[in-house]
């Protein structure tokens, strides 16, 4: 708090409301509903979605960003699974929130994607 650097809680909404902290990030495994009267107002929620059927779960929970991954090549991810810029731009074109890519980012794949 004293250098003002955002905390944000992973996934259980009961240690973000104890400390105080200014937000919740939502795993592409959890399901439930997010009650929003536990938070106050500046509270933001942030998903994880890795399609578009995880992605609807995270807007129907009400986070205000969402995550897309994996978007290129990593250790964790195959590379049939992965995503490209191409498919990012199809599939994100009609959503209506925030949409942050994430996995496998470095400095010449993030050229790549200020192309598209």
């Amino acid at each position: 708090k004293k250098n003002s650097i955002k905390l944000y809680g992973y996934d259980n909404h009961k240690i973000v409301t104890k400390n105080n902290l200014q937000g919740l990030v939502v795993s592409s495994h959890y399901k439930r509903q997010i009650i929003n009267p536990y938070f106050k107002d500046k509270f933001k929620l942030i998903g994880i979605a890795h399609n578009q059927i995880e992605y609807f779960n995270k807007y129907k929970q009400g986070c205000s960003v969402i995550m897309l991954s994996p978007l290129f090549y990593n250790k964790k991810f195959s590379l049939n699974k992965i995503l490209s810029p191409i498919k990012f731009k199809l599939i994100t074109s009609n959503w209506k929130t925030d949409i942050c890519a994430l996995g496998g980012l470095n400095l010449n794949n993030i050229k790549k994607l200020k192309l598209n």
